[in-house]
């Protein structure tokens, strides 16, 4: 299909105006369906296996958050490093509607990657009026995305974002090119959203200051006096915001993450954003991604001269300035820049309308095959298990243990992953169903079981052997049966000290091991 538009287009472009406007006409209806193709095509994609990964710590981080008291979720807009407090005030109505289950509880973040998609397709179209190919190239690449499909089927807010992003950009051209004031709302409405559901939107920035730079029409000196009161407003509506991202910038402080240089970041969203979360069994993925965006980068001429300039500057600049941002405080992580991605896809589609035009089938063949590439990365990331399986853990856990037994948790924030699936498990057994359904979502319901638990020891910080042992003495000194759960254990205990006591001091009953998480039972004398 590509290959045939790619030709008509080709034919199109050569022939005088007249020609050139029935062949619009007559593809009017065949566009429509394209948009429909694709749209169709992410919603599949993105709804099918939703329920399949466990849900990880961040994912019920979200459910915890939109679900804590209203005053206290509201105080998230000004408290310090509380990322994406707009996403969670949005998240509590639905949750409140469909109830929390995981389908429930990710579905939201499905509806989001899947708007996504055509939103690429509007702006494929703003950014070549002339052709077709483009819009239709860069929708279906991001219906079948296995990095945006994959952050589609997670409950937080990159999906959103980047949806975000695609109408702040949509608003701003249509803005620049024929003003309005219902199009600078737009601009300002979305852009600020977009800095409630992640800071690190705030890159997109210097991207619209370059597209003001190569607007080419008589009113560039208007509209850049519009975009300039547009971006005033945007500040003032993020004042909570820079309250406390302001100071932190000034006066940074260790968040965790080590420092990434500028290759390396460059290296690792090449990799996933053409692969996914599971790299490197399909590099010919990357190499066709490579080979069709270097295409649109190349010798861009006439109308397309601009576009590629702002798409450019859309792919490249984030990424410097999150790089400058990580010599203060590192910070990197390639969802954080995932709203980079779709400059990426639209580059994509340019390229395949430019390689089109030389040798008419040969622009399609390689974005069928980029495609395919990025169908098989997707079955892969919906067939293999990547999160930590709290959920089977929990399960065996919940089955196994005795009412008085005491649950240890390494690193101690896996407990509100296994609490969640905890509950689920008990009221399961008490109840014997799922509770019934809220607008075709299944809610859980019944009484929970309560869960005797302690955190388990930080010793990464130079905690000696002898330490670990008082303390590990005094807090189990009332408990029988002891378990571990032991998930990403190292970050907390790299050297083991708190399971080491365990298998010293007590025995060994029972032991399961899952994807992630290392479940165990000491029996101590």
């Amino acid at each position: 299909m590509l290959a045939r538009w790619a030709r008509a287009e080709r034919i199109s472009t050569d022939a005088p105006v007249r020609l050139a406007g029935q062949r619009a006409g007559m593809s009017c209806k065949g566009l429509a369906w394209a948009r429909l193709l694709a749209t169709g095509l992410a919603f599949a994609l993105r709804v099918q296996g939703l329920p399949y990964q466990s849900l990880w710590r961040d994912e019920v981080d979200s459910l915890r958050f939109a679900t804590q008291p209203l005053g206290q979720l509201l105080q998230r807009f000004v408290a310090p490093g509380q990322n994406g407090p707009l996403y969670y005030l949005l998240l509590r109505p639905w949750l409140d509607a469909v109830g929390q289950t995981e389908f429930s509880l990710r579905f939201f973040s499905v509806i989001a990657g899947t708007l996504a998609v055509p939103l690429v397709y509007r702006l494929g179209r703003r950014m070549a009026p002339r052709s077709p190919s483009v819009r239709i190239a860069a929708s279906l690449l991001a219906a079948v995305s296995p990095y945006l499909v994959w952050y589609s089927q997670e409950a937080r807010m990159y999906a959103a974002v980047v949806c975000l992003v695609l109408g702040s950009m949509e608003c701003l051209q249509a803005a620049l090119e024929r003003g309005g004031r219902l199009q600078w709302l737009g601009y300002v409405l979305l852009t600020a959203a977009a800095l409630y559901f992640h800071f690190l939107t705030v890159l997109m920035v210097p991207v619209h200051l370059v597209m003001l730079l190569i607007l080419r029409n008589r009113q560039r000196a208007r509209a850049a006096w519009e975009y300039f009161a547009a971006l005033g407003c945007v500040v003032a509506l993020i004042l909570p915001l820079l309250s406390w991202q302001l100071p932190r910038v000034l006066n940074p402080s260790d968040g965790g993450y080590a420092f990434v240089s500028l290759p390396r970041m460059l290296a690792s969203m090449a990799v996933t954003y053409s692969s996914g979360v599971l790299p490197g069994v399909l590099p010919w993925s990357l190499a066709v991604l490579l080979v069709l965006s270097s295409a649109a980068l190349a010798r861009a001429r006439g109308e397309m001269r601009g576009s590629v300039a702002a798409l450019a500057a859309w792919l490249f600049l984030p990424v410097l300035g999150l790089f400058l941002l990580t010599l203060v405080q590192p910070l990197y992580t390639a969802r954080y820049l995932i709203f980079v991605l779709p400059a990426l896809l639209l580059l994509a589609g340019i390229g395949v309308q430019k390689i089109s035009r030389r040798v008419w089938w040969l622009g399609g063949v390689l974005a069928a095959a980029l495609m395919i590439s990025s169908l098989v990365s997707v079955w892969r990331q919906a067939a293999t298990p990547v999160k930590a399986d709290m959920r089977s853990a929990a399960s065996y856990v919940a089955t196994h243990m005795d009412a008085d037994d005491t649950v240890v948790f390494q690193i101690p924030y896996a407990r509100h992953s296994f609490e969640y699936y905890f509950n689920r498990v008990t009221i399961s057994h008490s109840t014997g169903s799922p509770g019934g359904f809220r607008l075709l979502f299944p809610l859980v319901t019944g009484p929970a079981r309560s869960l005797l638990w302690m955190d388990g020891l930080y010793t990464n910080g130079g905690m000696a052997a002898a330490e670990v042992h008082l303390a590990m003495q005094r807090q189990l000194a009332d408990s029988k049966g002891t378990w571990l759960v032991a998930a990403e254990a190292a970050l907390w205990d790299e050297r083991g000290l708190v399971q080491s006591w365990l298998e010293a001091h007590a025995t060994v009953t029972t032991r399961a091991e899952f994807v992630g998480v290392i479940v165990s039972r000491y029996e101590l004398p």
